[in-house]
């Protein structure tokens, strides 16, 4: 299921290293929730537990956006506010995010 091998679960489970971003989606449905500490009470941390939940970089959810690293990085650390253009594109995922925290919460 994890496509991954014993070791390098063995590996993750005695931090002798951390699982790439890729496995993340992976590793939440093998559990049932995400494994990584985060707070989602504000944009930065919604946006953390999205790339979490989908295994993406910064880059690659930037991308996704239409937008740079930098900017991302600044929406995270609550430095920019993002456009209207932007928020059309963040609503979707932000509420999928809401909908897997409720799924963990068991609501």
């Amino acid at each position: 299921m994890l496509e991954v091998t014993e070791s390098a679960i063995s590996y993750w489970e005695t931090a002798m290293a951390k699982p790439e971003i890729f496995h993340y989606p992976k590793i939440a449905l093998f559990l049932g929730y995400l494994p990584f500490e985060g707070e989602t009470a504000t944009l930065g941390g919604k946006l953390l537990y999205y790339q979490h939940l989908k295994g993406m970089t910064q880059k690659e959810l930037a991308g996704e956006l239409g937008i740079n690293t930098s900017t991302l990085y600044h929406f995270g650390t609550g430095k920019h506010k993002p456009s209207p253009k932007v928020m059309k594109k963040l609503r979707p995922m932000l509420a999928e995010v809401e909908e897997a925290m409720g799924r963990e919460r068991g609501n």
